[in-house]
């Protein structure tokens, strides 16, 4: 449903993850508003098994979906 990347908090420097919603998926206003729920979802769990969500937004130029998350480093599974 979306690609992620590592990015830079430019407030604080701190590096995060970076979740995009796939250009593909934009236009389909039911996987949109599942993304939405994801972020709304992931902000309000507190939980060291749950990655922390600290923004999220539409982009003005794109209209692409993001989230900005906590990032963990380790090994994928």
């Amino acid at each position: 449903m979306g690609a992620v990347y590592i990015a830079e908090q430019l407030g604080t420097g701190k590096r995060r993850a970076l979740k995009l919603m796939l250009p593909e998926l934009v236009r389909d206003e039911r996987l949109r508003a599942r993304f939405e729920q994801e972020a709304r979802v992931g902000s309000r769990i507190h939980s060291e098994h749950v990655v922390e969500v600290v923004d999220a937004g539409v982009d003005k130029q794109t209209g692409m979906p993001w989230l900005a998350m906590e990032l963990l480093e380790g090994e994928d599974l």
